[in-house]
């Protein structure tokens, strides 16, 4: 019982160690050095549910490229789940 509790101990100070020895860098490196171009637009993700018929319903996620103007359907348009 005894050796139990030592090698749990001993374990448990070589983990701590590994987990000191292996931290974070102080760089602060975000994202490669590239600047995001501020032109650049984003679409919309939309999540939808979709009753085709009585009992069933589909999930959808599906983008636009504005919430303003146009429409927005699920056909074809979007991930199934």
């Amino acid at each position: 019982m005894n050796k139990n509790h030592i090698l749990t101990g001993m374990i448990a100070i070589m983990a701590a160690g590994c987990m000191t020895l292996t931290a974070c860098s102080d760089d602060d490196n975000t994202g490669g050095g590239k600047t995001p171009d501020k032109n650049r637009k984003g679409f919309y993700v939309i999540a939808a549910t979709v009753k085709p018929s009585a009992g069933t319903e589909a999930h959808l996620l599906m983008s636009a490229e504005s919430l303003e103007k146009g429409t927005v359907s699920p056909v074809g348009n979007g991930l199934v789940n």
